[in-house]
């Protein structure tokens, strides 16, 4: 799970559309026969990188994943996403761990947390020298998208280490998303393409 400061960031920024998320994803789990994670932080979390993603992509991107930047795929990972009703039904919680059937036990979302953290969040980054080169991940079975992405490595990277920090991105629009997380988060961006087979993005204080 992300740190306290890490929550509390996002909840002061997030603040005021949190309500209108809350609502959202119980009406999506009521609608569907399904329970919202039953963890108060857990769940507030969820909302704020809901929250987030909505502001940063114009859409509810998973928590889990970064949009590829094509309409179809981009829809296919919009929350609730196009494959959380088959990871429901075979382990009893979606993979961001907000969703999960109705008999679902907090002991089951409680794994899925777990699992999301260490998938995610934690580690291990790959470096080259000073610079965190977020290519190369192995592939989600069902979305066929990196895990963990670029943008899940570098704001797990900015949490625990902080700016500046030089990326090496695979795609332009992965450099992209950083840029406008960049803008909502209010540190600098810029990237050119000079690293073979990618793109560097330089991110410094604001």
């Amino acid at each position: 799970m992300a740190s306290v400061r890490e929550l509390a960031k996002g909840w002061w920024a997030y603040h005021r559309a949190l309500p209108a998320v809350d609502a959202w994803a119980r009406s999506c789990a009521a609608e569907r026969g399904l329970a919202v994670n039953p963890h108060p932080i857990a769940y507030l979390q969820r909302l704020v990188w809901l929250a987030e993603n909505d502001a940063l992509y114009g859409r509810r991107a998973c928590p889990s994943f970064e949009p590829p930047g094509t309409p179809e795929a981009d829809a296919k990972i919009t929350c609730p996403c196009a494959y959380s009703a088959e990871e429901v039904a075979g382990r009893g919680v979606c993979t961001c761990a907000l969703f999960g059937a109705a008999g679902a036990t907090s002991a089951d979302f409680r794994m899925a947390e777990q699992r999301h953290a260490h998938r995610y969040l934690a580690g291990p980054f790959h470096w080259s020298g000073k610079v965190l080169d977020t290519r190369g991940r192995r592939l989600d079975s069902r979305r066929r998208l990196p895990v963990p992405d670029a943008m899940h490595q570098v704001r797990s990277v900015i949490a625990s280490r902080g700016l500046p920090l030089t990326a090496i991105v695979e795609t332009q629009v992965q450099a992209d998303h950083l840029c406008r997380l960049g803008k909502l988060r209010g540190f600098s961006c810029v990237y050119d393409a000079r690293a073979e087979g990618g793109m560097f993005v330089r991110m410094g204080e604001a």
